[in-house]
């Protein structure tokens, strides 16, 4: 019984094709209450300006670097004020709601869908962006 188990060694099958996790950094700083800036890269290659949409596999971990003195910078399910609604799937490295410091997300088990990056007192004003995990 134990040779069956070798048998797709042996014959080159690895079962089905799993995307490559990839780890992607993007700097994040604000010059006003109204958008972040970014600069880094994602899925989809480069990211860049105002509130730009960031896009990952499930399994990616995006790690953002915020210099954003005044504007809390969270990870949430929902665009919110507050500290509520943040992510509780996937690992959450840092602190969130951090303004100068790295806060990094794993999305390992994370569902495919929209996410949010925040600020979570200038939410109203519109400052944040999304995340599309696919």
């Amino acid at each position: 019984m134990r040779s069956l188990l070798f048998l797709p060694l042996l014959f080159g099958f690895s079962g089905p094709a799993i995307a490559d996790s990839e780890v992607f950094k993007i700097d994040v700083s604000a010059e006003s209450y109204r958008n972040y800036i970014l600069s880094g890269t994602d899925r989809n290659g480069s990211v860049s300006g105002e509130d730009p949409t960031v896009t990952l596999n499930k399994g990616d971990t995006i790690i953002f670097d915020v210099d954003a003195s005044r504007h809390p910078f969270y990870i949430k399910t929902e665009f919110s004020r507050g500290g509520g609604d943040q992510v509780i799937t996937g690992t959450i490295s840092g602190t969130p709601g951090t303004q100068n410091g790295k806060l990094s997300w794993n999305t390992t088990g994370v569902s495919a869908g929209k996410y949010f990056y925040v600020c979570s007192p200038h939410a109203s004003f519109g400052m944040g962006g999304t995340i599309i995990v696919e």
